[in-house]
C-alpha cells in the first residue's frame, strides 16, 4: 500500500459502504479509529508526530484504563 520493493496499486474496500453521518455507531467507531490512530502514531515515535501529544495528554490515560490488550505499543 505504501510502496517497499513492489508497490501497491489498488486498495481493496470494506464489502459494505454505509453513510456514518446517519448511524451513531458508526460516527463513534469512526472517532475512536482516529483517536487510537493519532494515539498509536505518537506512542511510536513522538519526535515525528508532536502535534499527536495533546490526544495523549487528554485521551492516553482513558484509553489505557478501558484496554483489554493491546499490540499497538511495543
Amino acid at each position: 500500500m505504501y510502496g517497499g520493493q513492489e508497490p501497491r496499486r489498488h486498495l481493496i474496500e470494506p464489502p459494505f459502504q454505509a453513510e456514518s453521518h446517519r448511524y451513531q455507531t458508526l460516527q463513534a467507531a469512526d472517532w475512536i479509529a482516529g483517536l487510537v490512530g493519532r494515539l498509536g502514531a505518537f506512542w511510536a515515535d513522538p519526535s515525528a508526530f508532536p502535534e499527536n501529544e495533546i490526544f495523549r495528554r487528554y485521551f492516553g490515560q482513558r484509553l489505557h484504563d478501558v484496554q483489554r490488550r493491546s499490540g499497538l505499543r511495543s
